[in-house]
């Protein structure tokens, strides 16, 4: 939904005249499409590692906290996430990329209203 809002957003940005108040809408859906593209690829990411993990292709946390870090996906901390902090990690990025595409919802209806009136 999020990358569709925004698509949405910049397309009718640049060709449907439009009043200042539908335009500010549609460039803020247009500038959230930024944050919820980089969640969704965290969110991506994060799937793909749990899927790993549960097939037994990851050793470990500690080889995986390794392979992060040697990607520079992860700081140096010294010690290694427990299972349930990187639930509770995804979760939060689940709820904050939610809230992004539910604000981008927010301003396209906006800009529809805005525009219909």
């Amino acid at each position: 939904m999020g990358q569709s809002a925004a698509a949405v957003a910049c397309l009718l940005w640049l060709w449907v005249p439009t009043s200042t108040a539908t335009s500010i809408a549609l460039a803020v859906a247009v500038l959230l499409g930024v944050p919820e593209r980089w969640y969704a690829v965290r969110m991506r990411l994060d799937a793909e590692l749990f899927r790993a993990m549960s097939r037994g292709d990851i050793a470990s946390l500690t080889a995986l906290d390794g392979a992060l870090l040697a990607l520079r996906l992860r700081k140096s901390t010294g010690k290694t996430r427990t299972l349930q902090s990187r639930i509770d990690g995804t979760h939060g990025l689940v709820r904050r990329h939610t809230g992004l595409v539910i604000a981008q919802a927010g301003c396209l209806l906006t800009a529809w209203i805005s525009h219909s009136s």
